[in-house]
């Protein structure tokens, strides 16, 4: 493959920070390590890059890793497990996973893998962006453990193994085979989808607040909309509008009623900031639009709601 890092030729007791360093620099992101059992830390891996993926082939020994999470754009890692046993531990998800399993994991956030022996697993980086255009529904299939022994995640499975034992084809052949890889995956994850059955009221409920969560969080940034919300927290912009189809209002209208209780708060607690500059900070530009929404939502005008503050204090 085209990048090679091993620990063989590191002092033992040097490894863990070596290899903290080498996947920092390499991928932009910060792992906490801590070796397992009673061998010393080792650790290989191969790397081979085109336009669309990134194919590793990882080996090594019993430890634990915590990441904080991608630096870089969201990106989520496609593994197939073909050696040893790990425990994967990311956005309030658990899965067990052994050999011949393939499993989606997004690196967005932090992370908590334990590979409880040594293990080998093929694996490539790829896009949130472009695991959205062959399944927009992807997120809900991470961290599944899919059976890699039968049906069309058997085939995803071989073709991952040839891709490990002829990497320069992703090179040699330009985007097609990167191209040709995202393809059967969405394959594979599409004739899944159906049959798996997670918690489904959970999860909705889960991705639901991280959606109100994201909004409350970015409510002071102008290019919030429906597009910037999904791929904040990592779901397709239909999955979002669904998300919201048993709520009380569409997404959108409740930002704005986020944002204009927001701005009802300001507007009582800080005398001293005029109105123009609260309405403002919260993402209303148009000061006449603000205004007659304001009223509608509360039955009074900003400034009747800052002489009440003032005369209460």
């Amino acid at each position: 493959m085209g990048q090679m890092l091993s620990t063989a030729q590191v002092a033992i007791g040097d490894r863990v920070d070596w290899w903290r360093d080498q996947v920092r620099r390499s991928f932009g992101t910060d792992h906490s390590i801590v070796p397992l059992g009673t061998g010393p830390f080792s650790f290989d891996l191969a790397v081979e890059s085109t336009d669309s993926i990134r194919l590793l082939d990882i080996r090594g020994s019993a430890h634990e890793a915590i990441s904080g999470g991608n630096q870089g754009p969201p990106s989520v890692m496609v593994r197939l497990q073909t050696q040893g046993h790990i425990t994967l531990r990311a956005e309030g998800r658990e899965a067990q996973v052994g050999p011949d399993t393939v499993t989606l994991l997004p690196l967005r956030s932090t992370s908590n893998l334990t590979f409880h022996d040594s293990f080998r697993h093929v694996s490539f980086l790829v896009s949130e962006e472009a695991m959205a255009a062959v399944f927009p529904e992807w997120s809900r299939m991470a961290l599944v453990p899919l059976d890699a022994k039968m049906g069309l995640t058997a085939l995803f499975a071989d073709h991952m193994r040839s891709l490990a034992a002829h990497p320069e084809v992703l090179t040699q052949s330009g985007a097609s085979v990167g191209d040709f890889t995202l393809g059967l995956l969405g394959a594979v994850l599409n004739s899944k989808f159906d049959g798996v059955t997670p918690p489904s009221s959970r999860l909705r409920a889960y991705h639901l607040e991280r959606a109100k969560r994201f909004v409350r969080a970015h409510l002071c940034d102008p290019a919030l909309d429906v597009a910037m919300i999904a791929s904040g927290i990592g779901v397709s912009v239909r999955y979002l509008h669904r998300l919201f189809s048993d709520e009380p209002v569409p997404i959108m209208r409740w930002v704005q009623q986020q944002r204009l209780s927001c701005c009802r708060e300001m507007l009582a607690r800080d005398p001293r900031r005029s109105v123009c500059d609260i309405a403002h900070a919260l993402g209303f530009s148009d000061h006449a639009h603000f205004t007659r929404s304001f009223r509608k939502a509360f039955g009074l005008s900003p400034s009747d709601v800052r002489n009440v503050a003032e005369n209460q204090s």
